[in-house]
């Protein structure tokens, strides 16, 4: 499940056209991309239908996020060992252009879109053709 979360974000977006998002992301009173943000739901859309779960984070131990920096996201995830949780992270470069991330990890390339993005709520998506069939990936965070 965690290495599902890790490429999910990883794989995030091979290309929504236009997004929009509902509060200004420079507002000094929320909005900001920067800080640390807790995977709250995770999912799919597609033919217009979303389906959003709760995220699974390892009973016992902290709760998975992402801190997002100015250039860099490092995604923290957390396992149990079955004695201990034990805390694993990679770190990804990214650059902004409006509502679009595009995220750097490895020498691979992905695009990340922000649906939403308020003072509490971050709300990533992506979508990838497979098989003649578009999937729209989603992720939704709150602000730790």
């Amino acid at each position: 499940m965690k290495k599902l979360r890790i490429v999910l974000f990883s794989v995030l977006a091979l290309g929504l056209t236009t997004v929009s998002c509902g509060d200004d992301d420079s507002s000094s009173t929320g909005g900001k991309l920067e800080g640390s943000w807790v995977y709250a739901k995770e999912g799919i859309a597609a033919q217009g239908q979303e389906v959003l779960q709760d995220y699974t984070h390892t009973t016992g131990c902290d709760k998975d996020y992402i801190e997002i920096t100015a250039t860099n996201v490092k995604d923290v995830w957390y396992d149990n060992n079955g004695t201990e949780c034990e805390e694993g992270s990679s770190t990804s470069t990214y650059t902004r252009s409006g509502n679009t991330l595009t995220v750097v990890e490895d020498g691979t390339t992905t695009t990340v879109n922000i649906e939403k993005l308020t003072s509490s709520e971050l709300k990533i998506s992506s979508s990838e053709t497979m098989n003649g069939t578009t999937v729209k990936y989603v992720t939704t965070f709150t602000r730790k």
